[in-house]
């Protein structure tokens, strides 16, 4: 199975720490996040992992050469500008092509989501696109039905609300966490795309009309966004074990 690593940001959030070194390398407890993730990808079956690559690319190839590419396929697309997560996907494309879905992932997601439960769920729902999410408190939020389809999008701080779908019943705002599980036919119609440089947040609230996007609601599930410099220092007291 293949998953496909989000790598390629600046780490701005982190500064001083991502002045020399990229986002994908900064350390908990002493193992780079990047580590993190690879090895609870490989715990669930996926052996061919793409990275994308841009601020300090070259660091975060050379430590999973390091690492023997941990003893799996690891392919690394470099973006010569930053084309953000829609356009990564589609900048992939042709490394992307697979018999199963692909799993995208954040670098700096941590997260014990049972991933063979997330790919369940995908089939089970029928789904198209399935997204990772959690009652948490955040500043954007996916809004599903009662159904956790897709139907929309809301900015807190702007209150700019989108809304693709109609519903009768309530209406649930639920916080992404940046793991996603996309079909290969929705991956080559992202590929379509006349933009090169797009978030695939906007390509979702575009689409989730036409395409059966399913919420995966992981309240029990522990997630944080390392990205922040009070979440990297909460995490040295966690216990790496149930993440690995």
């Amino acid at each position: 199975m293949k998953a496909f690593i989000l790598a390629a940001g600046l780490g701005s959030r982190l500064l001083p720490l991502t002045k020399d070194t990229p986002k994908a390398l900064i350390q908990v407890q002493g193992i780079p996040m990047i580590d993190l993730i690879i090895r609870r990808l490989i715990k669930y079956n996926y052996n061919h992992i793409i990275i994308n690559l841009h601020y300090l690319g070259n660091q975060i190839k050379d430590y999973c050469r390091s690492k023997n590419n941990f003893g799996i396929t690891i392919d690394f697309i470099y973006e010569e500008e930053l084309l953000d997560t829609g356009g990564a996907i589609k900048n992939a494309v042709n490394l992307l092509k697979d018999k199963d879905p692909v799993l995208i992932h954040n670098v700096d997601g941590l997260s014990d989501i049972n991933f063979s439960e997330f790919n369940r769920f995908h089939q089970e729902k029928n789904a198209d696109i399935s997204l990772a999410v959690q009652n948490r408190k955040t500043n954007r939020f996916f809004l599903f039905n009662g159904n956790y389809r897709l139907i929309g999008w809301k900015n807190i701080k702007t209150n700019e609300i989108i809304l693709q779908h109609l519903t009768k019943g309530k209406i649930l705002p639920l916080a992404f966490s940046g793991i996603h599980l996309l079909n290969q036919d929705v991956i080559e119609h992202i590929a379509e795309s006349k933009d090169t440089v797009f978030s695939i947040t906007k390509y979702y609230i575009e689409n989730c009309k036409n395409l059966n996007i399913a919420g995966f609601l992981h309240d029990d599930n522990f997630f944080m966004d390392l990205g922040k410099h009070e979440n990297l220092k909460f995490a040295e007291y966690l216990n790496l074990d149930k993440f690995l």
